[in-house]
């Protein structure tokens, strides 16, 4: 019995001794006043600029147009590349879960292509289905640069504290040589345009490349 109560002091002990979590150690934090009182304390002195501060700008607000098109736009890409892992394993002729085994291994829609563009031509496929599969790898590239920069800049809402109109930019950086550094403001028609772009590329393959490329599959095992 004593030794139990013992044990007992001892993890009451180490209960109270825990480390709060880093977001115990915060709780307490009003983040909203905060960010009001830096906004009042930059905008005594603001002055418009190419190059804005970072804590001159504040995350998008959730009812933010620009969010959910960058929402739309990856879920357009993740259909994208979710299609091609399915011409993959049907080429392969196994199961989706020993498919995804292979293309999980692959990073966005370029590694993809390019299996599927050679499992295409070791397959005998039909050279016109290969031939849109080449182009629609290029569209890929060219649209995937832009699904890069809606998911990892970092997008920002720029307010002026003197006439409070606010613009939306993205922070875009590119590492090659010479470096490069930008704030772009983007309007809601550019995010649209963008998510049209990816969503027909997505319907091309599914609609007009997918089926063909099965139906030419089908072909060539009936014909061994």
């Amino acid at each position: 019995m004593r030794l139990h109560l013992l044990f007992r002091e001892l993890l009451i002990v180490c209960a109270m001794a825990k480390k709060p979590s880093l977001f115990e150690k915060y709780s307490h934090i009003d983040f909203d006043a905060l960010q009001k009182n830096m906004d009042d304390f930059f905008g005594s002195d603001y002055v418009e600029d190419a190059r804005i501060p970072p804590v001159l700008g504040r995350s998008l607000k959730e009812n933010n147009e620009i969010l959910s098109k960058i929402g739309q736009m990856t879920v357009e890409w993740s259909e994208i590349e979710s299609w091609i892992d399915q011409s993959i394993w049907r080429i392969l002729d196994v199961t989706d879960n020993l498919g995804a085994c292979i293309t999980a291994q692959y990073i966005g829609p370029g590694p993809r292509c390019r299996a599927l563009l050679s499992l295409c031509h070791l397959s005998g496929i039909d050279q016109e289905v290969i031939d849109d599969l080449k182009e629609f790898k290029q569209e890929a590239q060219r649209i995937g640069e832009n699904r890069n920069r809606f998911n990892h800049d970092r997008w920002i809402e720029i307010i002026n504290m003197k006439t409070k109109e606010s613009k939306i930019v993205r922070n875009q950086i590119r590492p090659e040589v010479p470096h490069q550094q930008a704030q772009i403001e983007v309007a809601v028609q550019d995010a649209e345009k963008w998510v049209r772009e990816a969503k027909l590329l997505k319907d091309i393959f599914v609609i007009c490349i997918f089926p063909r490329l099965i139906s030419s599959l089908l072909q060539k095992r009936v014909q061994k």
